[in-house]
């Protein structure tokens, strides 16, 4: 890093132009500094939107799992069903 004494020698040999281009560098490392800060932000939201969508795609899968065993279940309860009019049927002819 450069000290203020040399800083302050170089812009005095520079003159006018030198301080004009100390100043646009300072005002240029200040909007980049700026623009790092809010790619960090926008870093920040994307990082939040893929663990959301991670979140959301792992809910998917327990909702599809869920979807199988209510299907499974739907099974056993038709053929419960069915065994139950088959045998209830043949109680009514029988009597």
């Amino acid at each position: 890093m450069i000290d203020m004494q040399t800083l302050a020698e170089l812009l005095r040999d520079l003159g006018l132009a030198g301080f004009l281009i100390v100043v646009i560098v300072y005002v240029l490392l200040k909007i980049i500094d700026k623009c790092i800060t809010k790619l960090d932000e926008i870093s920040n939201k994307l990082n939040s939107i893929s663990n959301l969508n991670n979140v959301l795609h792992d809910m998917s899968r327990s909702i599809n799992d869920l979807r199988v065993e209510i299907e499974k279940m739907n099974t056993l309860l038709n053929a419960l069903l069915t065994t139950m009019r088959s045998n209830d049927s043949r109680g009514n002819k029988g009597e």
